[in-house]
């Protein structure tokens, strides 16, 4: 996300707005899935999208896997706000997110979306250079891979 955002800061006229989706489905007693284990699952990727389209409870539409919360109701309410604001207007904006800041290299930050909602800055965003792999150089003229041609 943060390749994209500074990418899109460098390259495109419109501002990139970041999140980080921390809530844990609060799944049901005893559920299982055979695709994730309940018990570690975490906030995992993907999880937002029932909040953003108001789509929690298709979640439990066969069988009752998540025992909602007032506060996923709450998620659920700003973050299809601030989906809805930033197609009409542009910005993303909602209740408890007045001023989602646009994505800053100098001050990187990012909305926390949780239980807590809140603007903070980006964790171990100087860090995360490390991670990308350094592009590999073209191989010479006349190889194949950096081998000779046969």
């Amino acid at each position: 996300m943060a390749n994209w955002a500074r990418a899109q800061a460098k390259y495109s006229e419109s501002p990139a707005y970041a999140y980080f989706f921390t809530r844990r489905q609060p799944y049901a007693p005893g559920i299982t899935f055979i695709d994730h284990d309940p018990a570690t699952a975490g906030a995992y990727h993907s999880a937002e999208i029932p909040y953003f389209l108001r789509t929690r409870e298709s979640l439990n539409l066969f069988r009752q896997t998540r025992i909602w919360e007032e506060a996923d109701v709450d998620l659920e309410r700003d973050m299809t706000s601030l989906l809805v604001s930033f197609a009409r207007d542009g910005e993303p904006r909602s209740a408890r997110v007045p001023d989602w800041p646009a994505f800053n290299a100098a001050r990187p930050r990012i909305v926390s979306l949780g239980v807590e909602i809140g603007i903070i800055d980006w964790p171990n965003y100087a860090a995360l250079p490390l991670l990308v792999a350094p592009v590999a150089a073209p191989p010479p003229a006349g190889t194949t891979n950096g081998r000779p041609r046969d």
